[in-house]
């Protein structure tokens, strides 16, 4: 019984750290898509200015 209740503690740890990297994963990958959104802006900018 007590094996059990350690089992199911470690596994909702688990499921609480995977929940965070995927947010962490989410969260950088809106902040990769905005640069290169602005990257790609610059590159339309660049035959004006060089």
């Amino acid at each position: 019984m007590v094996l059990e209740k350690q089992v199911v503690n470690v596994d909702m740890k688990l499921t609480r750290l995977w929940t965070s990297i995927e947010d962490i994963k989410r969260k950088l990958e809106e902040r990769i898509t905005k640069v290169d959104e602005k990257a790609d802006l610059l590159d339309g900018l660049w035959p004006l200015y060089g």
